[in-house]
């Protein structure tokens, strides 16, 4: 990111010479040119469609962690606490889902995304969205990991919160959500860090499932930027975009490290 935003302005810098009256040595200061920063900025968020990839990267990659959370927690609370002989071999086949990559599997993925669009448009709704069809993908991939991950933590916790709770007359619903989920709240963050930092990056499933460019994220629209910038060697231009879609996870990295700590 610091080589990013160091060429925000790569020729951008103005020179101001200042001589002494007999013609000798000079002092040159070099002051960067902030109104060409912004411009650059100006460049990738409005002219190269930045602006709308933003907006779609941060509502799937919210959305989509925030239900992963919400279907995995249960899910691994369940699984931690179940006496059933079957939940060891549950948990252990939600591993072997994570275990497994998406890459292996994306030609089946696109087959059904381009069923799942032709079925909801021509029965069902009359038209469909694909970055729909991409969420559902990324929360369905990203659940194994996630319950994997928070089953193992639910069994760390001591028994006795939800007994203690039930001797109060709470039900095993509100035991779970009142006592264990704030319990478990920096391990929910970490899952919805790890979640969220996984599909602000994702890339090939943005390829090949959203074909309109209008409609794709930021590392897709950064592509694009790179393929055509190349070619008109607007590079200060291009690392803004870098600038644009490293910072946030950056920031989001600092603001939530005592969280991760305590994970």
């Amino acid at each position: 990111m610091v080589l990013g935003s160091s060429e925000l302005y790569p020729a951008d810098l103005d020179w101001n010479p200042v001589f002494k009256n007999n013609g000798r040595t000079v002092f040159i200061t070099i002051v960067p040119s902030c109104n060409s920063s912004v411009e650059k900025l100006h460049q990738c968020v409005g002219v190269s469609g930045f602006g709308d990839a933003a907006f779609n990267t941060v509502v799937l990659s919210t959305a989509c962690s925030a239900l992963v959370v919400l279907f995995s927690a249960p899910a691994a609370y369940v699984l931690a606490r179940s006496k059933a002989r079957s939940a060891e071999a549950l948990t252990s086949y939600f591993a072997i889902g994570a275990a497994i990559p998406f890459q292996t599997i994306v030609v089946p993925l696109v087959a059904v995304s381009v069923w799942l669009q032709i079925f909801m448009t021509n029965h069902v709704l009359g038209w469909w969205d694909s970055r729909i069809t991409l969420g559902l993908f990324y929360v369905a991939l990203s659940l194994p990991f996630s319950v994997f991950l928070l089953a193992g933590y639910f069994r760390s916790l001591p028994g006795e919160l939800e007994e203690a709770a039930m001797l109060d007359g709470a039900s095993p619903l509100r035991a779970f959500w009142e006592i264990m989920m704030p319990v478990a709240r920096p391990s929910l963050t970490t899952v919805f860090l790890l979640t969220f930092v996984g599909l602000w990056n994702e890339t090939l499933l943005v390829l090949l499932l959203v074909p309109d460019p209008e409609l794709r994220t930021l590392p897709a629209s950064l592509l694009s930027l790179y393929n055509t910038m190349q070619f008109t060697s607007n590079w200060g231009g291009l690392f803004a975009g870098v600038v644009i879609l490293v910072f946030p996870i950056v920031a989001i990295y600092i603001w939530l490290a005592g969280e991760l700590q305590k994970a």
